[in-house]
């Protein structure tokens, strides 16, 4: 029989062509959104009608009077066994041949801290076509009572002796009136679900996930026979998670179809048997009673309080929607649809389902989502829809069909015909070394040509055209842009017309050079001032006050709404500062980016509270960092520990060169007796030297002194990158004291160079130093700066690695002072180099440096 669809046809505008095409582009299927149109409509189908007379109201009454005559089902007692045993005998009574008990260990807190053995029983039922496609009935088969002994008397007639009886009952029809499936029906009375924890649902759901059993559907029934409603008001619950909608608005048509009971879509899930199913992924749905029933989990619920008649018609819905959804055909696959780009035209494509018969594709057209006012009928996988209203977005849905009028689920796009080519969507951007890659999304018009792409320095303006040709790719790579230059990047489509899409949104980059300097990264949040909450202003002035000496920019991640390789990548050292522990997620969520920037061989700095929690989400103690995690591979930490009480007021160097940091009083509250909270203690791990030690005024044998001498300072710098990590926030440290060791870490350990007009500030140089060059790496020019205590004569020269010398800078007699050189490296390749000072007072220092093109 097949569907009777009740849809309006509205006038002949649509122009149908069959056809057979590729497929022109990947998918790009949307997943519908709950609420959206399914089904209108399911056929009356002889078949389950038949099975429907068989479902006998005295057979469950019988089957939910022998489970309330045990007295007990609770989990703990030990007839649970017994109870088991006699579902399978009435199974194996049934006819079915594959009947098993499934052991599984339970472990129980309440009453008692126990592990015991529980059981499901499971009845297979093989499908005479799709045998390993598996479609699940369940319920659980264990009772509680609250106010009184479960171990002595749980009746449990309700919950879920009427659930445990709707598998037993479908099952018995189904072997009487000789169905056979044509997928394989597994019935499974399950334990333990009252326990709370561990229940026979979730053991079975576990296991058939980890071993690859294609569940196709799960559905249960949990207190299914309670109603004081008369039978025009009666109601059922149906359950599920949101992502299954479908399922349950496809049960709600059933039961127009063969029960009178009013279905009631439950906007959220009932966590019974099914929600172990459906947490994996597996659709999942669950039938209940619509009323609370009052007494339930009482040693009153017995058959006599219960309504068969109503939980016979509950059984029924059961047994329909089953058979329904075993008989339903696959949706199909890789829907997707094409602006022909003449302004009237869609071009849709689909590829069959693979794994069900069918007789043929319902195409449902409308301009709003789940509303149709037109329907298709194609046997072909595209089709061309003309005379469409320019700029007007279509919903199009696609169903497949068989012969006896089931219908799939629906699968719904949108899409609108144009004149110009769609913007292209998925636009991204990835900073390279001295280049910015672009990336977007194909478009899917039929006409299209390819793709121009624009960059410009101010975001309203689109700037010029960096192709020359039409890029037919969706990846073009910006090969000339200026080191440290924010740019605006544009892509836009093309059709054969040569006309381009509008309103296109540009997207910020700029490439990786490591030659700006220093950049300040602020991840504070703005506070009022008060003690342990400094303002913006307040944090900024301390930064750029122990920074003076250097060239700097300020970057606040607040201000700014994020941060990304973009925005470090320029620089040569990032100083990532938080004087604040409420809100650390800023680094874990960019954790690819700043591994980004140590990749390609940033210096890098985190001062700030809680590291751990800061790069790796931690907030458990101790903890371990092993390979493959941030702390352990980059940060060179392999071991965190905090005690909540504990406090410190300051770090004791243990690495040459580093000298002692304590914390400003006039930023700690008296409270604490002037010591900060929330510092972790971290300790190296491979290629990690701890540089200070956590220090406290409190005694080692109190919590407030029990981390006294645990490392709060690791420091990494190799070849590949450098990296200090500082559990304490400088900003509550001593000015003074914190300026030197901000100093010492940026000339000795990550060779900045001090500003040459900071320098020419200073009194007369005292004895020869070569400073670090400037930008370093660099391409293809670079800043030597060096002083001289007297007058003297000065050679520099580079050397390559093989300790040749390539080219002299200085050779001549210079003055006292400072002085700068610049070597243009244009003609060099690419590569490590060393530039050596030589004085006639017998002075020679050497350093390396980097040309990267």
């Amino acid at each position: 029989m097949f569907k009777n669809i009740i849809i309006k046809l509205t006038t002949p505008i649509i122009v149908i062509i069959f056809f057979s095409l590729n497929v022109l582009s990947e998918n790009n299927l949307k997943v519908r959104d709950p609420g959206q149109h399914q089904i209108t409509n399911t056929p009356a189908d002889s078949i389950i009608t038949t099975l429907l007379l068989e479902i006998n109201p005295d057979t469950i009454e019988y089957f939910m009077q022998s489970l309330e005559d045990f007295g007990t089902r609770y989990a703990l007692a030990p007839n649970r066994f017994e109870v088991a045993d006699w579902i399978k005998s009435k199974f194996i009574g049934f006819g079915f041949s594959d009947v098993v008990i499934d052991s599984f260990e339970q472990h129980i807190t309440i009453p008692t801290d126990t592990t015991i053995w529980q059981v499901n029983v499971i009845a297979t039922f093989p499908g005479t076509e799709r045998s390993d496609d598996i479609y699940i009935i369940g319920a659980h088969y264990d009772s509680w009572v609250t106010i009184g002994d479960p171990m002595l008397f749980a009746p449990g007639a309700d919950d879920n002796a009427s659930g445990s009886s709707s598998i037993l009952e479908i099952a018995r029809v189904m072997k009487k009136m000789n169905f056979q499936p044509e997928a394989t029906i597994k019935f499974i009375a399950f334990a333990t679900e009252e326990s709370g924890t561990e229940s026979g649902s979730e053991n079975y759901a576990k296991k058939a996930y980890d071993t690859g059993m294609n569940i196709e559907f799960m559905l249960n029934n949990d207190a299914i026979s309670y109603t004081t409603q008369s039978i025009e008001n009666r109601g059922v619950n149906i359950w599920g998670i949101p992502e299954f909608i479908e399922y349950k608005e496809y049960s709600s048509l059933i039961t127009s179809n063969y029960i009178a009971l009013t279905p009631i879509i439950m906007p959220t899930n009932y966590g019974s048997d099914g929600y172990s199913f459906s947490r994996l992924g597996i659709p999942a749905i669950s039938f209940s009673e619509a009323e609370h029933n009052p007494k339930m989990h009482s040693e009153e619920d017995i058959v006599s309080n219960c309504n068969i008649e109503y939980c016979t018609e509950i059984i029924k819905l059961s047994c329909a929607t089953l058979i329904s959804i075993i008989g339903m055909p696959s949706k199909v696959e890789n829907f997707d649809i094409v602006d022909m780009g003449d302004g009237k035209s869609l071009l849709l494509n689909w590829s069959p389902p693979s794994d069900h018969d069918f007789e043929g594709y319902h195409i449902y057209l409308g301009t709003e989502s789940g509303i149709y006012d037109t329907t298709l009928i194609s046997p072909d996988t595209s089709m061309i829809i003309n005379n469409l209203m320019e700029g007007v977005e279509y919903f199009i849905g696609i169903t497949t069909y068989d012969l006896d009028g089931y219908e799939s689920f629906l699968i719904e796009e949108t899409g609108t015909p144009l004149s110009l080519p769609l913007s292209p969507s998925g636009f991204t951007e990835s900073p390279l070394w001295h280049k910015v890659e672009l990336n977007w999304l194909p478009n899917l018009e039929y006409d299209l040509l390819g793709y121009n792409i624009y960059r410009s320095t101010n975001v309203d303006e689109l700037g010029n055209k960096l192709n020359v040709e039409v890029v037919t790719d969706t990846i073009f790579t910006d090969e000339a842009p200026e080191n440290g230059i924010y740019y605006y990047y544009t892509v836009k489509a093309v059709d054969s017309m040569q006309n381009e899409s509008i309103n296109n949104t540009p997207i910020k980059s700029r490439s990786v050079s490591l030659d700006q300097g220093i950049v300040l990264v602020d991840e504070t949040t703005d506070g009022n001032g008060s003690i342990l909450n400094p303002t913006d202003e307040e944090v900024d002035d301390f930064y750029n006050a122990i920074l003076e000496r250097f060239e700097r920019q300020n970057f606040d991640i607040i201000e700014e709404g994020g941060v990304s390789l973009a925005d470090l990548g320029a620089f040569s050292t990032v100083i990532w500062h938080g004087s604040d522990y409420r809100d650390l997620t800023v680094p874990f969520d960019r954790l690819d980016d700043i591994k980004r920037y140590l990749d390609y061989g940033g210096n890098f700095i985190y001062t700030g509270f809680l590291p751990s929690e800061a790069f790796a989400g931690n907030i458990l103690y101790p903890a371990d960092f092993n390979a493959g995690d941030f702390m352990y591979d980059y940060l060179k930490i392999s071991h965190v520990e905090k005690n909540f009480a504990s406090r410190f007021v300051g770090a004791i160097p243990v690495f040459m060169g580093y000298d002692e940091v304590y914390a400003d009083s006039a930023k700690i509250p008296p409270t604490t007796n002037y010591h900060l909270p929330f510092i972790e203690g971290i300790f190296a791990g491979p290629g990690g030297t701890e540089i200070y030690l956590y220090d406290t005024y409190f005694d080692t044998s109190t919590a407030q002194g029990s981390m006294k001498n645990e490392p709060v300072g690791v420091e990494y710098i190799g070849d590949d990158y450098k990296v200090i990590t500082l559990s304490f926030p400088l900003y509550y440290m001593n000015i003074d004291q914190a300026k030197a060791l901000i100093e010492h870490i940026m000339i000795e350990k990550f060779n900045e160079v001090v500003a040459i007009e900071d320098l020419k500030q200073e009194t007369t140089p005292t004895k020869f130093v070569l400073y670090q060059n400037y930008p370093n790496p660099f391409n293809p020019t670079t800043m030597i700066t060096y002083q001289v205590p007297t007058i003297s004569d000065v050679d520099i020269s580079i050397y390559n690695i093989l300790g040749q010398k390539v080219v002299t800078l200085v050779s001549e007699k210079k003055q006292t002072g400072y002085h700068m050189v610049e070597w243009d490296a244009s003609g060099f390749a690419s590569g490590v180099y060393y530039y050596k000072l030589r004085c006639d007072q017998g002075f020679v220092q050497t350093k390396k440096l980097i040309l990267l093109r």
